[in-house]
Formats: structure tokens, C-alpha cells, sequence
């Protein structure tokens, strides 16, 4: 019997939690190697991916991937104890009896969490220098003026767009 992808562990899991997200979710496309995700009430240029090596959420800009805010990786072992992470220190390692709680425990609750905790305070800055360096800072409003006066500044937008929330 061949076993599910994590992107059909992905899709399973998302189906069953919807609700618990702070922001409506929506599934843009499915790939041999990845799963992009959407949320309407955040800004378009922060993407949410699922790969085969965890969960991502990349920051776009002007179509290059600026940097990416978060990432959760997940290097699925299997031994005797169960599935595990392999980039976890063996004296931390925790054990799980399935491959999906392996990943929701490593990739999809931290990914829930970290959205959930996105509000309409904060602002995503972007700096850097194309072909040098590019990184972006998560911070709040109240920032704005500060950010702007750095080194390198390029671009800055609101994380959150709409006020439209999971129902």
C-alpha cells in the first residue's frame, strides 16, 4: 500500500481545521512538490507554501521571493519509536506513532500559530540591495518612520488588508 504524500496529509489536515484559523484559508494550487496557500485578508506578497521539507512563508516582491519570514522544516525518519524529525537534537527528539502528527506537530501547528498571531498592527519592511542582500523585518506600525530612515530601505505594506476573518 503506498502511502499518502504530505501534501495529501496537508490537505487532510487543513479540511478538519479551517475553523481554528484567525484568517480564511484557501488552497491556490497543488504541485507534484508543493502546496501554495492564500489568505485574503493578508497582504499578497507574503505566500504560504507546504514542500516536502516543511512549511514556508516566503515574502514576495516585484515577482522575486524577497526572504522568507518562516519556515518550519521537517526531515521525516522513521525507527523503532516511531516517526521522528531528524534535525531535532537526539536528547529533544520526540517520537510520533504517525507520519501526519510528526508533521503537524513540526510544520502545520507552528504555521497555524504564527498566522493566527498576525494582526492589523504590524507591518512587513523590506531592505536590501538586489544581487547583494535582501531581508525583510516583521514589526509593528508604530515603526514606520524608524524603518523608513534605514539603510537600504525598499518597500513596506501592512500584513494584514482586510478585517475579513475566518466564518
Amino acid at each position: 500500500m503506498r502511502r499518502p504524500s504530505v501534501f495529501k496529509i496537508f490537505e487532510l489536515w487543513l479540511r478538519e481545521n479551517r475553523s481554528r484559523f484567525k484568517y480564511r484559508p484557501t488552497l491556490v494550487r497543488t504541485r507534484r512538490d508543493s502546496v501554495e496557500l492564500r489568505f485574503a485578508a493578508l497582504a499578497p506578497e507574503i505566500g504560504f507554501g507546504i514542500t516536502k521539507t516543511g512549511a514556508e512563508v516566503a515574502i514576495e516582491h516585484k515577482g522575486e521571493t524577497w526572504d522568507f519570514l518562516w519556515d518550519f522544516d521537517v526531515l521525516e525518519c522513521r525507527g523503532a519509536r516511531g516517526f521522528y524529525c531528524g534535525l531535532c537534537e537526539r536528547t529533544d527528539r520526540k517520537y510520533f506513532p504517525s507520519r501526519r502528527s510528526l508533521w503537524e506537530d513540526h510544520s502545520f501547528e507552528p504555521l497555524l500559530e504564527r498566522i493566527n498571531a498576525l494582526d492589523e498592527t504590524q507591518w512587513l519592511y523590506l531592505f536590501g540591495k538586489r544581487g547583494h542582500y535582501l531581508y525583510v523585518h516583521l514589526g509593528s506600525s508604530r515603526e514606520a518612520a524608524e524603518m523608513r530612515r534605514q539603510m537600504n530601505f525598499v518597500h513596506a505594506f501592512p500584513v494584514v488588508r482586510r478585517k475579513r476573518r475566518n466564518s
